[in-house]
């Protein structure tokens, strides 16, 4: 790898110590040695960690659910069931719970409950878990429009018919 390639990390963090005002006021008093140390530390986690692996691992931790919104505007509501690894894998493994398209005004139209069919499925083998079904759906990176997390309580109450609203 060149070097001259390890100054854009080191940019970046130097950048980002001195305009985010939690690191303000911090840096302002250290000195010269201590500035160049952090710099090349946030500038280091910058390169090598996407802000799509962390939403990513975050799910997986806490098993919350993600809504994947691909360039062909479908969507996928799923569980992360395999962490790529950094940097280097494209694609992402998913359960997925729920899937659908999005209409004309970019709204979730959902077609496809998949929490109905494992669950029959797993009453009728006797399954342990779900991890055992292999359901597992495989999504690369290059496809991905946007990812955020999902609740539905929360979908649900920020898309309440209106009264004003013919159905």
């Amino acid at each position: 790898m060149p070097w001259n390639l390890l100054i854009l990390p080191l940019l970046g963090g130097y950048y980002l110590l001195f305009r985010f005002n939690k690191f303000k006021f911090k840096q302002q008093r250290l000195d010269r040695q201590r500035l160049v140390f952090d710099t090349i530390l946030i500038g280091t986690w910058l390169l090598f960690f996407s802000f799509i692996e962390l939403l990513l691992r975050s799910s997986f931790k806490d098993a919350k659910l993600l809504e994947f919104t691909l360039d062909t505007d479908k969507f996928y509501i799923a569980w992360v069931k395999e962490l790529p690894i950094p940097t280097v894998s494209n694609y992402i493994r998913v359960i997925p719970v729920f899937s659908g398209y999005r209409d004309v005004q970019k709204k979730l139209v959902f077609t496809t409950h998949y929490l109905d069919v494992y669950s029959e499925y797993v009453e009728e083998v006797k399954f342990q878990s779900l991890y055992e079904l292999d359901v597992d759906l495989i999504i690369t990176l290059d496809n991905l429009v946007t990812v955020s997390y999902f609740d539905i309580e929360m979908y649900e109450r920020f898309n309440k018919p209106s009264a004003d609203s013919k159905p």
